[in-house]
C-alpha cells in the first residue's frame, strides 16, 4: 500500500523504511523530505537514496546529509550531486567522501568543489580530478591538503595550475611538494612566486625551478642562500637580456665561483660598462679565460686597469 506524500517516515517502523518503493520516496512531498531525520537515514538502504530526486535531496536537512555513508553518497547520480547546495556537500562527512566518484567530482562547479571538505578525499580522488579538476580548485583547498594529497597531484596538474592559483599559494604548501612537481611548474607561474616563497623552497626544489621564469626583481629580492643553491646549469640558461639587467650587489656579487665559470660566453659579454664598473676582484678572479675573452670592449674600458690585472 503506498504511503501519502505527506507522510512522516520518520514514524515508520525499521522493517518498514528498508521496504519503502521508488514510488514511495518518489511521491514524498518536499516537507515531508525534509523532515527526514539522521536516524531515518541510517535505515534507508543505498539503492532507496538513489531514487531521490535532485529537489527531494537538495531539501534534506545538514543532519541527514551527515548521516549518508559511503554507499549511499556513491550512489547519488552527478546530476542531483551538483544539485545539493554547499552548506550539503560542505557537511558530506569525510569517510562517506571517500566514496565519491570521478564523474561525481567532476560535475561540480568550482563553488561547490571547493566547499568539500578536502581533507577527506583519498590520493586516488585528487589525481583522478585531473586537470579540468585541478583548476576549479582555490588555493584554500590545496593548502588544506595533506602532503599525501598535494604530492597526489600529477605532474600535467600541477602544470595546469593557474598563475593565480600558483601565486595564492601558500609558503607551507609549496614547501611540500616535490622536486617532480617543483620542475612542472610553468615558467609564468615561477615569475609570480614571491621572494618569501622562493626563499622557502629547499635546495632540491631550488634546483628544479625553471629559473628561466624568474624576473631580474625576483633575482634581486631572493637571499643570498636561495641564489647559491641554483646550480651553474640553471644559471646558464637565463637570457643575456636578464643578465645585464642584474644589480652587482644584490646578484652578482653573491654567486659562487661554480656558478660564474657556469656563466656562459654570450652572458659575460651581455654585461654592462656599469656592471663591470662594479665587478670586484673575487668576480673576476673566478673568470675563465674563455669568459674574459668574452667580456665587451665597454666593459673592459670600465674594469680599467683591474681587467689589466687580472
Amino acid at each position: 500500500m503506498a504511503i501519502a506524500a505527506t507522510t512522516n517516515i520518520n514514524s515508520l517502523g525499521a522493517g518498514v523504511i528498508p521496504a519503502l518503493t521508488r514510488a514511495d520516496l518518489q511521491g514524498l512531498a518536499t516537507t515531508s523530505i525534509a523532515a527526514i531525520q539522521a536516524t531515518t537515514i541510517d535505515l534507508l538502504l543505498a539503492d532507496q537514496i538513489s531514487y531521490l530526486s535532485a529537489s527531494q535531496l537538495a531539501a534534506l536537512d545538514i543532519s541527514a546529509i551527515t548521516s549518508l555513508n559511503g554507499d549511499q553518497v556513491a550512489v547519488i547520480s552527478a546530476s542531483n550531486i551538483l544539485g545539493l547546495t554547499t552548506t550539503q556537500l560542505s557537511a558530506i562527512d569525510t569517510v562517506a567522501l571517500q566514496s565519491l566518484t570521478i564523474r561525481q567530482i567532476a560535475a561540480l562547479n568550482s563553488e561547490k568543489l571547493n566547499s568539500l571538505v578536502v581533507t577527506g578525499l583519498s590520493a586516488e580522488q585528487i589525481t583522478d580530478l585531473g586537470i579540468t579538476g585541478v583548476v576549479k580548485l582555490s588555493a584554500s583547498s590545496l593548502e588544506n591538503f595533506s602532503s599525501n594529497q598535494i604530492q597526489a597531484l600529477s605532474i600535467r596538474q600541477i602544470a595546469a595550475l593557474t598563475t593565480q592559483q600558483v601565486s595564492d599559494l601558500n609558503t607551507s604548501t609549496l614547501r611540500r611538494l616535490l622536486d617532480s612537481q617543483v620542475e612542472a611548474l610553468e615558467t609564468n607561474d615561477v615569475a609570480v612566486l614571491s621572494a618569501a616563497s622562493l626563499n622557502a623552497l629547499t635546495s632540491g626544489q631550488l634546483q628544479s625551478l625553471k629559473v628561466v621564469g624568474l624576473t631580474t626583481q625576483q633575482f634581486s629580492d631572493i637571499s643570498s642562500s636561495t641564489l647559491r643553491s641554483l646550480t651553474p646549469t640553471q644559471l646558464a640558461s637565463i637570457g643575456t637580456d636578464r643578465i645585464a639587467a642584474f644589480d652587482f650587489y644584490t646578484t652578482i656579487k653573491v654567486l659562487s665561483s661554480d656558478q660564474i665559470q657556469g656563466l656562459t660566453v654570450n652572458q659575460i659579454a651581455a654585461l654592462t660598462s656599469l656592471q663591470a664598473t662594479d665587478l670586484n676582484s673575487v668576480f673576476l678572479s673566478a673568470l675563465t679565460e674563455a669568459q674574459i675573452a668574452a667580456l665587451s670592449t665597454s666593459a673592459v674600458a670600465a674594469l680599467g686597469e683591474r681587467a689589466l690585472s687580472s
